[in-house]
């Protein structure tokens, strides 16, 4: 079990939990998405951080576009 701070700290089951983060890139064609996720990246890599480190499992869901880039 974890705690999770949010609204209201919820205490989650990581055997049952999995964090998806779906689609983030570090450049994008639109200058403005491309800032915002600068701003958002490093607080979803502590959230995913802390998710890992008590146990919950990862997932990494790029897009549809990522064969692209192979």
């Amino acid at each position: 079990m974890v705690v999770v701070y949010g609204a209201s700290p919820e205490v989650i089951d990581v055997a049952a939990t999995a964090l998806v983060i779906c689609d983030v890139w570090d450049l994008h064609y639109c200058k403005t998405l491309t800032c915002q996720l600068s701003v958002l990246a490093p607080r979803i890599n502590d959230f995913a951080s802390h998710m890992r480190s008590a146990g919950v499992q990862i997932v990494h869901a790029p897009g549809d576009v990522a064969s692209t880039y192979h």
